[in-house]
């Protein structure tokens, strides 16, 4: 990348004695050198973007799998031993999803509502992921006396 420093007031008239937050009046940006350079760092930040959303597609796969391994032991005999296993995993599921769809979003832009709702999403995953984790341990920790 590479560094470029105008003049901000020889290209705007602006008086530079009013309250202005830049009182030096330098504007400062950034940009590639090449173009070689934004395709590597497009590449790359695709890539990373696309192994976060695999990998939590793959979490979310273990987590269903493990639902239906649960629920199905469940209707066998071994129903209270089965019983406490399935709090709070449908929580843990559904943060993990949430996160996974976040993740595919970031392919959209960089716009000021995808920026938004981006953040909305991480927020509302991770709250499942608390929500899911605190109903499983809170219950085993009073289940077995500790608390």
């Amino acid at each position: 990348m590479s560094f470029i420093e105008t003049n901000l007031f020889s290209t705007l008239s602006s008086d530079p004695s009013s309250s202005d937050p830049n009182p030096s009046g330098t504007l400062y940006s950034l940009y590639f050198s090449t173009e070689r350079d934004e395709s590597f760092w497009l590449v790359f930040t695709s890539l990373t973007l696309g192994i976060l959303t695999a990998f939590q597609a793959t979490i979310f796969c273990f987590i269903v799998y493990r639902l239906v391994f649960i629920l199905a032991r469940r209707n066998s005999e071994q129903y209270d031993a089965a019983s406490h296993e399935v709090r709070g995993i449908v929580w843990v599921s559904a943060g993990v999803k949430i996160g996974a769809l976040e993740s595919l979003l970031g392919f959209a832009g960089g716009s000021f509502g995808i920026a938004l709702a981006r953040r909305i999403m991480r927020f509302s995953s991770r709250v499942c992921l608390c929500i899911g984790l605190s109903m499983r341990y809170v219950f085993f920790v009073i289940k077995s006396g500790l608390l």
